[in-house]
């Protein structure tokens, strides 16, 4: 029960940073400067996806923790890996993104 709320959290959060990324990018079109917007907007969803993999990873290792098998723990093992992978080089970007963004702003 715990896992599917934490998964539907996660999941909640990518729809609303894509519908809000979504949104914003509509409207930078619009005005000046589409570039600095574009950072800024990549950076928002950048952070987003970073939060729902935190909450997917604890949904992991909740459903693992109730009653772990060899198997489910190699599960876990590979899909923590990939995850803190896919996290590491997200938030390797959003740094960069931010680093982008003290540019434009100074």
């Amino acid at each position: 029960m715990v896992k599917v709320f934490l998964e539907g959290i996660a999941i909640l959060i990518i729809v609303i940073a894509s519908v809000r990324t979504l949104l914003k990018l509509l409207r930078s079109l619009k005005s000046s400067g589409h570039q600095q917007h574009w950072v800024i907007i990549r950076l928002d969803l950048g952070l987003a996806l970073a939060l729902s993999l935190e909450f997917l990873l604890a949904a992991d290792i909740v459903s693992t923790a109730v009653s772990p098998s060899w198997d489910d723990l190699g599960k876990l093992a590979t899909v923590t890996g990939i995850r803190t992978f896919l996290n590491f080089f997200l938030n390797k970007e959003v740094d960069q993104l931010v680093g982008h963004q003290l540019c434009f702003e100074g």
